[in-house]
This record gives C-alpha cells, structure tokens and sequence, in this order.
C-alpha cells in the first residue's frame, strides 16, 4: 500500500459528511466518496473530495474505505449485496465500517472478505454530531493489529479516543 494510500468515505449524511470532511482536511490523502444523496457531495467537492458515481467506481479507486451507513440492511447491501463492494474489491484493500451493526454482521463481513484477501475492520463511533464535526469521535474498533496499526493514521483524522478491542466484531460488541 501507498504511503499515501487513497481513501474512501461511503455515506455522507449527518456524521459521515463531517468525518468525510475532517479525514480530506487533515489526511493529505486523495479521497473519493459516494452516497445516494448528491447533496453532501457537492459541499465536500469544496473540500478536495472526489465523487464516485458507483459502489464499483469507489471501490476500484480505493486503497482504504470507510463506511458510515444508517445500519444492518444498508451495510450488508453496500459491502455484500450483488454489485457491492466485495464484489469488485481486490487482495490487500481494507475496508473498515464506522456504522453501527450487530456483531454477527461484522464477524460474517470479515470471513467473506478475508476470502478475497480483502481486510475488514468494524469501528462503530461514539459521541454525536459536535464531535464528528470536531473530529473528536471514539472508535472501538474490531481487527488485526497490523490492519489497525495501518487505519489509525486516517481514524486519527476522525476521532480522539481510538481502542482496538480485539478481532473482527469486537468493536461492535
């Protein structure tokens, strides 16, 4: 992987568009995002922030890419759907979901992407909107060390309080 790898910021809506924002403020790094919703898009574009059209686009341009998505339904579509993102992801690309998703859901994500050597972190947030616009977010975060050790430059963007709380799923439970 780069030593600037290019990130990438799937669901821009109320947290995510200011985690977006923070991670293309103070990362130094080529991002693209997508979301449904062309209005937070746009304001990013403001920003540096490059516009996928797809899941495939992002995916394809990405080195690291993370989710903020509304839930279960959302992340299960967006990652293992038909045209998701493992559909189109490639050995070495990591993948860490910021959503908040039951633990089993994270545990059945990592097993499928590690089949396609692809790396799979879940790192749910907490605290609110002032801190996502603050980039003073807590991640509690699922995942191998070396994966963690390589996401904790960009998750720094983000947050404050940043734990590793052991393999996949643990930073959900």
């Amino acid at each position: 992987m780069n030593e600037k790898p290019t990130l990438g910021f799937i669901g821009v809506g109320v947290m995510g568009e200011k985690m977006c924002r923070n991670l293309a403020q103070k990362s130094g790094c080529p991002i693209f995002a997508y979301d449904q919703n062309p209005v937070p898009l746009e304001s990013l574009s403001a920003y540096g922030v490059n516009t996928a059209a797809s899941l495939a686009e992002i995916i394809t341009q990405t080195d690291i890419i993370f989710l903020s998505l509304p839930g279960e339904p959302q992340v299960r579509e967006v990652v293992l759907g038909g045209n998701g993102l493992l559909a189109h992801a490639g050995p070495g690309q990591i993948i860490v979901d910021c959503s908040t998703c039951p633990v089993r859901l994270a545990q059945e994500i990592a097993r499928e992407a590690s089949a396609k050597e692809v790396r799979f972190l879940d790192a749910p947030v907490a605290r609110g909107v002032k801190a996502a616009e603050n980039g003073t977010l807590n991640f509690m975060v699922g995942g191998d060390q070396e994966d963690f050790d390589t996401i904790l430059p960009h998750i720094k963007c983000m947050g404050e309080d940043i734990t590793l709380c052991g393999s996949p799923g643990a930073g959900q439970a």
